[in-house]
């Protein structure tokens, strides 16, 4: 419930913050990181006004402990302010995002362990420990930027103009609004919370090609301080075969693997299979959008003007793609009732109805495609590298399947033995996909090439 006051009253400022301090940051204007700074601590300052009222309420209304909501306050500060430094971040060096959240995960499990379990401090503790590692996150993340800040000007006019259009940022929080309603209809219509339980495990198997989106990090900032199609199109055409070269081993890997993901949850879930499958495929499919998206969102430039209009941001890319992912995110709720009211109350087959209805973001996709070709960004698609890619992937796909019964006969017997056989055959999995590829694809040999240099570099 906490994380749930800190998402409505911290989350909607902190994205404000983040939409706009990027764009500024990677364009290279004078003064947006200290200017974006300042714009964040004022932000928190409103999202702990917000929190407060809102813990005082819950604590009337739920018979929450007011001390505990009292002691998590601070999050809606680190929360803001960890969004505010992390879009600088990502306009300078978005190589720091990744040390960041290394510092963040590791700080958290030390003190974690110091407050929960050396001191026993419950829940308390817990709280505590997140909200100490996200101070030692921010820090970090002020190191990086202590020369911007301590350098530049702030500038009053930025900072006002980022308040005037806080409309836009808000307004593109609704598409995750919209979607988040496909568990309410799902729990309204087939009256049981079993449904939404074995949809949220199929969803946590499949969703390992989601990872690869962490790729595309540094495309939107690369679009923002970009003016030319061409530069667009040799970035879009990378990207897709780097994506391409990890998300397709890594699908098919998910889905020869994909029941004993599941057994992990519990023997009862294997029955959600195909459902898991299907995450999978729509996972991989809608990695698109994390190439698509950010160079429709960073070729605009409406925002470089001074004077500007409601009606020129509403007509400009930025509004479209977002109005585009909030239709989309409206067919596919309806979607899911539907799918949900045809499986006539059986949990597999609603299970997999209800991961189907993901497709439906397809044609909206298809459109945004369209949206770059009219913009004179048509990048090829690479489509012999994805072959090989594929061709790798299915031979070892087909060699894990072999391999899975001695592999899972050795680790047999309790859920950490099954989750160290998943391992095993997935670092199998891994060693024999990178031998096969290297040996077929030049591409995965440059990247082969550029890696060892990096390396000898970094020792």
């Amino acid at each position: 419930m906490i994380s749930q006051y800190i998402a409505y009253t911290a989350g909607p400022l902190a994205n404000i913050a983040s939409f706009w301090i990027i764009r500024y940051v990677a364009r290279g204007f004078k003064g947006a990181v200290k200017s974006g700074f300042i714009f964040g601590a004022f932000l928190s300052s409103i999202g702990l006004s917000l929190y407060l009222l809102l813990a005082i309420l819950a604590s009337n209304s739920f018979s929450q402990p007011l001390a505990i909501l009292l002691l998590a306050a601070p999050q809606a500060i680190t929360y803001i302010m960890l969004g505010t430094l992390s879009s600088a971040v990502i306009g300078t060096s978005p190589t720091h995002i990744g040390i960041s959240n290394i510092v963040f995960e590791t700080s958290k499990v030390v003190m974690a362990y110091s407050f929960v379990r050396i001191l026993k401090m419950g829940l308390a503790g817990a709280i505590i420990s997140v909200i100490l590692a996200q101070t030692i996150q921010a820090m970090y993340l002020v190191m990086v930027l202590r020369g911007f800040i301590t350098q530049e000007i702030m500038s009053y006019d930025v900072i006002k103009k980022w308040f005037k259009f806080s409309w836009l940022p808000l307004y593109g929080l609704f598409s995750g609004l919209i979607s988040g309603f496909d568990v309410l209809m799902a729990r309204i219509i087939s009256s049981t919370d079993t449904l939404i339980g074995v949809r949220k495990v199929a969803s946590i198997a499949g969703s390992f090609p989601n990872y690869v989106s962490s790729l595309s990090l540094s495309l939107y900032p690369r679009s923002l301080g970009a003016a030319s199609n061409r530069r667009w199109e040799e970035d879009v055409e990378e990207l897709l075969k780097f994506m391409s070269f990890m998300a397709i081993p890594i699908a098919l890997g998910n889905i020869v693997l994909m029941d004993l993901l599941l057994e992990i949850f519990g023997s009862e879930y294997v029955n959600a299979y195909l459902a898991g499958i299907v995450v999978v495929i729509a996972s991989l499919i809608a990695l698109i959008n994390y190439v698509v998206d950010p160079v429709l969102m960073g070729s605009e430039t409406i925002d470089l003007k001074n004077d500007v209009s409601f009606r020129e941001y509403a007509r400009s890319t930025i509004s479209k793609v977002m109005t585009l992912n909030h239709l989309s995110a409206v067919i596919y709720v309806v979607a899911v009732s539907l799918a949900i009211m045809l499986s006539a109350g059986e949990i597999y087959q609603a299970t997999l109805y209800w991961s189907l209805a993901s497709f439906t973001g397809a044609p909206f996709m298809i459109y945004k495609i369209k949206m770059l070709n009219s913009m004179g960004v048509r990048f090829k698609v690479p489509a012999k590298n994805i072959a090989r890619f594929f061709l790798s992937s299915a031979l070892m796909a087909l060699i894990v399947s072999g391999l899975r019964s001695t592999i899972l006969g050795i680790f047999a017997g309790s859920v950490i033995r099954l989750i160290m056989g998943i391992v095993v055959l997935t670092i199998i999995g891994g060693c024999i996909y990178f031998t096969l590829v290297f040996l077929i694809d030049d591409y995965a040999r440059k990247l082969a090439k550029e890696t060892r240099s990096i390396l000898k570099q970094l020792l």
